[in-house]
């Protein structure tokens, strides 16, 4: 039952971030008209990331949460839970799964987008999609089962108590998108 109600917090975290960025960015995904540091073109970063074949935009904002975020999974550690490699794992592990939950929770919840503009044609920062999604979602997924195998002692107890955490996930999510797009409808029936 820990692993659901752990599951059930990380998505709450997800949620109100994908709500805070939606009053920050309003519109415009990826801070694209908000004053934040970027890279200068041709400098030592920029090549990297040519290099390294990334598309997005290097922005300070993104770089600095993803390090915040980082830094809260590891929250537990500082407040008296037992650090061992398999916790750290695990918390790895739902970091993965959060970068994406709430990337996805900023177009569902974000009135400028919703699943109708969950499109590759609205949303230039995810420039390679896969089956309807960014691929992005499929590697955080990849990357986050990955981490997941070694916290357990037994393979097949760490496969089992993923998928725990990806079910409820994508309950949580398919509820959430449930209740947006039945308000969104309400209130165009109401006008």
């Amino acid at each position: 039952m820990e692993i659901f109600y752990q599951t059930i917090y990380i998505f709450l975290l997800a949620a109100i971030l994908a709500f805070i960025e939606i009053q920050i960015e309003g519109p415009h995904g990826w801070v694209a008209n908000l004053p934040v540091w970027r890279p200068k073109p041709g400098s030592k970063i920029e090549r990297l990331q040519n290099f390294l074949k990334i598309k997005k935009p290097l922005t300070g904002y993104h770089l600095g949460l993803l390090f915040f975020l980082l830094v809260l999974v590891h929250l537990p550690f500082i407040f008296g839970s037992a650090w061992s490699w398999p916790a750290e794992f695990k918390m790895l592990a739902f970091y993965a799964f959060w970068l994406f939950i709430e990337d996805f929770l900023w177009f569902i919840l974000n009135p400028h987008f919703g699943l109708k503009k969950f499109k590759s044609e609205h949303i230039w920062w995810h420039d390679k999609w896969l089956i309807g999604a960014p691929a992005d979602y499929y590697t955080a997924l990849i990357v986050s089962f990955l981490l997941y195998l070694p916290v357990k002692p037994i393979i097949s107890a760490s496969i089992f108590e993923w998928l725990k955490v990806l079910i409820t996930f994508i309950v949580l999510t398919v509820l959430i998108s449930l209740v947006v797009e039945t308000t969104k409808l309400v209130k165009s029936k109401s006008r």
